[in-house]
């Protein structure tokens, strides 16, 4: 996967930082997933490319249940799969914890590679932000 820029941006001693393996893998996928695409509630967050990202932000705010945990794995997995083909779900486990929902995406370089990750999605409770 080479070295690229780390996201966030963020300085490093001269220049911004750059990432490489599995740092990269999860700078990426991070990118991805936190981005809103666009969905029959808004337009999407870039507007240069309203498509890119994830449909994951229209699950806040709902009953946290085992179907929550479902739609928001398929969503992630999704999403990856779409934008970030150099990546894949190898596992994925969504866990309550408390009134928090949180799903645990395992992601590998697509082809395998020595690069693998574990990504927490989270999802607040009911009425938190």
């Amino acid at each position: 996967m080479g070295t690229n820029l780390a996201n966030p941006f963020r300085r490093a001693a001269r220049d911004l930082a750059t990432a490489s393996g599995s740092d990269l893998l999860l700078s990426k996928a991070a990118q991805v997933l936190g981005t809103e695409a666009d969905s029959p509630s808004g337009a999407g967050e870039l507007p240069w490319r309203t498509a890119f990202g994830s449909t994951i932000h229209l699950l806040r705010h709902r009953p946290n249940d085992d179907v929550l945990g479902e739609l928001a794995r398929i969503r992630a997995r999704d999403a990856l799969a779409q934008w970030l083909p150099a990546a894949r779900v190898t596992d994925s486990t969504p866990t309550q914890q408390g009134a928090q929902l949180l799903v645990v995406l395992t992601v590998a370089e697509a082809p395998p590679g020595n690069a693998s990750t574990d990504i927490p999605v989270p999802l607040g409770p009911a009425g938190a932000p």
